[in-house]
């Protein structure tokens, strides 16, 4: 029997926001790869950190790579899979990003590494979300209350 891959999904990882319209953009996403300026693959989009600045005249963001962690200003909440994107490329598709908070969302969904397979510092990224009021939602531990 082979094993099931689930698919992530938006919820997964957004928790709550505001408003879809104040806290989301739809975005082209760019391939900016610092390494060593290869194409990329990235299935199953939801999760990824992207990095730059949204603007009126500029729809586009770039996917963020580990040692650009700090840089981080928001995570794809929804799109199609990224294939093959070359150095340089912009997709043609748009993707849902959470650009701004108020927001929650679960950092262990998050993607585990970068375009490239280098592991994120999860606790940079977070620095760098949480200053654009894009916060982790801390479940609670439950505990097993004694009989009585």
């Amino acid at each position: 029997m082979s094993a099931k891959t689930f698919i992530k999904r938006m919820s997964d990882v957004l928790k709550w926001e505001a408003h879809p319209g104040f806290c989301r953009r739809s975005v082209k996403i760019k391939n900016t790869d610092p390494n060593n300026g290869s194409a990329r693959t990235i299935r199953n989009v939801v999760g990824t950190p992207v990095k730059g600045t949204y603007s009126g005249a500029t729809k586009v963001l770039e996917l963020a790579y580990a040692a650009e962690a700090a840089n981080v200003t928001g995570i794809i909440v929804g799109g199609p899979d990224i294939v093959d994107l070359a150095d340089d490329a912009t997709t043609t598709q748009l993707y849902d990003v959470l650009y701004i908070g108020p927001a929650l969302i679960d950092y262990n969904q998050l993607k585990a590494s970068d375009p490239a397979a280098a592991a994120w510092t999860l606790a940079t990224i977070k620095t760098a979300l949480e200053a654009r009021s894009i916060h982790e939602l801390e479940e609670p531990t439950l505990t097993e209350s004694p009989d009585v």
